[in-house]
């Protein structure tokens, strides 16, 4: 990302305004070209391509869509494989570390979406595949023309702080001291905190796919209060025969020792009847 000139933004944080930032969504005016106008505090707000890459710092050159990129070519690059099927129903989990944190800034911060961020658009896969291969990408005008096209989804709420703040401020305009504000959380930023959050840690000098607590080993069971423990499948019970009432179940760590075997009750629903019946439960 240094080299597509996009490492400033990535590491930006900013005040997020909510209140303001839907009031620009409410007032956002339709438009056929790639400028963006709408009023906050009865004040116009023009963002255009190069608005955003001056509040962002970031470069604005470079392609503004991926149709010269084809889907299998994406998928890949993406996947690191030769040969691969166009058809193919692509999740997060197929992508290598690096590919899946490219994955989260495309669909957190560059072209934030709703819903799924585990399901990648073909247009996110795209856009993964320019990333690695260094093709320069104009994203202030992308950010644009999304924020156009989403605007019920109120996307960049950061950015669009950061561009309101600075056009009020040049016209000497303060954000009242009570006015509503929160700060960028793992939604917002896509940092070590966020990161955790779906999974990835960095360990050794690598990002690395978190792995979960192993389970503990099951302990054995306390012999006098046995005939109360729920029956669970954790409680390495294998039911084995259903006979009308009788359940004849085995359990490995009771037949290890014959002489502790108890009846056990357990409390099922008659199918005839539809009435709670209490059964007996052998064991073998």
């Amino acid at each position: 990302f240094e080299a597509m000139g996009w490492l400033n933004y990535i590491c930006s944080s900013h005040t997020i305004y909510p209140r303001l930032v839907k009031m620009f969504y409410a007032n956002l005016a339709t438009s056929t070209t790639c400028i963006a106008n709408s009023f906050v505090l009865g004040t116009p707000i023009c963002i255009t391509p190069d608005i955003v890459a001056e509040t962002l710092g970031i470069p604005n050159e470079g392609i503004t869509n991926f149709h010269d990129i084809g889907k299998t070519e994406a998928l890949g690059i993406c996947l690191e494989q030769s040969n691969v099927n166009r058809l193919m129903n692509v999740t997060s989990s197929h992508l290598p570390i690096a590919y899946r944190i490219i994955l989260l800034l495309v669909t957190n911060t560059f072209l934030p979406k709703e819903g799924s961020h585990t399901l990648p658009f073909e247009r996110d896969l795209k856009f993964i595949a320019c990333v690695k291969n260094g093709t320069q990408i104009n994203l202030p005008y992308l950010i644009v023309n999304h924020l156009l096209s989403r605007p019920n989804h109120n996307p960049y709420p950061m950015l669009l702080s950061m561009i309101i703040s600075t056009v009020l401020a040049s016209f000497n305009i303060d954000i009242p001291d009570d006015e509503q504000s929160v700060k960028p959380s793992h939604k917002h930023l896509v940092n070590k905190g966020g990161l955790r959050q779906c999974g990835i840690v960095f360990e050794d000098g690598e990002w690395v796919k978190m792995h979960g607590r192993g389970r503990e080993q099951a302990r054995e069971p306390d012999r006098s209060s046995m005939a109360l423990q729920p029956i669970h499948p954790q409680n390495n019970i294998k039911i084995i025969h259903i006979h009308r009432k009788k359940i004849h179940i085995t359990n490995p760590i009771i037949e290890n020792n014959r002489a502790s075997i108890k009846t056990l009750r357990y409390h099922n629903r008659c199918p005839h009847s539809g009435r709670k019946n209490q059964s007996r439960i052998k064991q073998l």
